[in-house]
């Protein structure tokens, strides 16, 4: 028996497709035109990617071409929480991968919601941006950052200074020079498919480097001071030591060290003694070290006498007792230096007129900025509007501050035959010419008495270098306490030059609150001063 066929069954199944059809049509024609906007933002979030390229920062070499400071690559995540609503599996899966409590994460978000860009990792590795590239997030920033190495590490520190994550020069060289090191960074935005490969490239600029920077400090003379002020800082169990190495010709910086230091290729928690550079940035009263300086000054002046009676070893000058560390007797002009006579400087200095002293200091750039382009430099000064007891005291070296590369310098004109080059951190394109800042036969007569120092002298003779003749001078300072009274606690220095009749190196060195084995700057820094010398020449030779 034959069934009839149904035609209303036909109809129905046609009339289903059909409707199935309309609908699908109706709800595409809906979403094409009435949700285009919105569907495309969803699309373009889920596949637009953003990527900076960090430019890489010029390097930073010695005289030599060592590298002080070098650029090393990493990436930073960011996230545009407008694009996206991270669900937890989302945060958990970050967390994963960057190594971050979900909690931190979810904080951040929370936080910067509201903004088109929240930093979320630092320092991230190439393999963690693959992998974090696979995660169907939207919103994700990767930045190609560039870090930097600091190969001499302790040595150069408060030099050179350290950059922090953005890349941004913090202090020393870094932040001085942190433009002109510092290039151009670069972007692109892209399209990525499902697979993570890139479709399209919407904007691409190319990073363009920094320029490199180049310093007249040594790496290797550099590295040999900062482990002899270690040695001595650990010996004396001092608080700090700092020195000062200087090329006599062109008053280039060889060396400018401060020991202890910190670490540049680990994170600086905060500025305290370990980041400062004490060299520039730390005033004192250098003590018997000024008394070369200031004959200098004073000899163009006057006609010297012969030899100075130093009044049984205490002096009343304008109601004030002038004393010397013990009774000296007559003192020939020439053993000035190597008796570190205070009353015998006083009794010259009261031959000038008032206010002579002064200028003399000023004319050796002691009250002057140094113009070395390290930031944190504290100038030099004096008691102000000096009287005459004032500039007496200020012959041997109270009533004045001076920082450490400010008496390199004054020494330096010294070594220099009366020159002043100035000092130099940095290979400028332009210097100018030296300044005669005083005589030259001025300066032989002092150098001559500044060997027999070194030669001569009680505790100052260990400043002495096997081999080679040495010209300098110790001192020794008392350090104010707080209620503006001089304690018991000081400062030792050394400062001089090698060879002493054909100069080619400066060396300044001080020794803060030493408590052990001496204090005298005999003691304590011509040592020192003595190992400096002779480590740089056997570099040098």
């Amino acid at each position: 028996m034959y069934r009839r066929f149904s035609y209303l069954r036909l109809y129905l199944t046609i009339f289903v497709l059909l409707l199935v059809f309309v609908l699908v049509f109706a709800r595409h024609a809906y979403l094409a035109v009435e949700n285009q906007a919105f569907l495309l933002e969803k699309s373009q979030a889920r596949t637009e990617r953003s990527m900076v390229f960090s430019a890489e920062k010029g390097q930073m070499i010695d005289r030599n071409g060592y590298p002080l400071a070098v650029s090393t690559p990493y990436y930073r995540l960011a996230l545009n929480p407008q694009k996206y609503q991270y669900s937890n599996k989302d945060v958990k899966n970050l967390a994963k991968s960057l190594g971050m409590s979900e909690d931190s994460i979810i904080s951040k978000i929370n936080q910067g919601k509201h903004k088109p860009y929240i930093k979320l990792a630092n320092r991230l590795t190439k393999g963690q941006v693959e992998l974090l590239s696979k995660l169907d997030h939207e919103g994700l920033i990767f930045e190609e950052q560039r870090g930097r190495y600091y190969p001499l590490g302790h040595a150069a520190s408060t030099v050179v200074g350290y950059v922090d994550l953005d890349g941004k020069g913090q202090m020393g060289m870094e932040y001085q020079f942190d433009q002109y090191i510092d290039g151009q960074d670069g972007y692109m935005d892209y399209t990525q498919n499902l697979l993570n490969q890139v479709t399209n490239i919407h904007r691409y600029e190319q990073p363009i480097s920094g320029q490199e920077l180049s310093l007249t400090l040594d790496a290797r003379i550099q590295s040999q001071a900062y482990e002899i002020l270690a040695k001595a800082v650990d010996y004396h169990e001092a608080e700090y030591a700092s020195a000062v190495i200087l090329s006599v010709d062109t008053g280039e910086i060889l060396a400018m060290v401060n020991y202890p230091s910190f670490d540049p290729n680990k994170p600086i928690k905060a500025l305290d003694s370990l980041t400062r550079n004490h060299v520039i940035a730390d005033l004192f009263e250098p003590g018997s070290i000024i008394k070369p300086i200031a004959l200098a000054g004073i000899m163009p002046h006057i006609d010297a006498p012969e030899s100075i009676d130093t009044e049984g070893g205490a002096y009343m000058y304008l109601d004030r007792v002038f004393r010397d560390h013990q009774d000296l007797g007559v003192v020939e002009f020439g053993d000035i230096l190597l008796k570190s006579s205070n009353i015998a400087m006083v009794k010259l200095t009261s031959m000038l007129n008032v206010g002579q002293l002064v200028k003399n200091y000023q004319a050796f750039g002691l009250f002057s900025p140094l113009f070395v382009q390290l930031p944190g430099e504290a100038l030099g000064r004096h008691v102000v509007n000096p009287g005459l007891i004032d500039e007496a005291a200020m012959s041997y070296g109270y009533g004045l501050s001076v920082n450490l590369l400010g008496m390199a310098r004054a020494y330096n004109i010294l070594a220099n035959q009366g020159k002043d080059p100035g000092v130099h951190l940095v290979f400028e394109r332009h210097r100018p010419d030296p300044e005669q800042v005083v005589p030259s036969g001025v300066t032989k007569k002092i150098t001559e008495m500044m060997e027999r120092v070194t030669t001569e002298g009680i505790s100052s003779h260990r400043a002495g270098v096997k081999g080679m003749t040495v010209a300098g001078k110790s001192g020794t300072t008392h350090l104010l306490g707080k209620m503006g009274e001089y304690e018991n606690q000081y400062v030792s220095t050394f400062a001089g030059f090698a060879p002493s009749q054909s100069p080619k190196i400066v060396v300044v060195v001080n020794v803060y609150k030493p408590t052990k084995h001496g204090h005298y700057g005999g003691q304590v820094a011509a040592p020192v001063f003595s190992k400096l010398v002779s480590e740089t020449f056997n570099y040098l030779s």
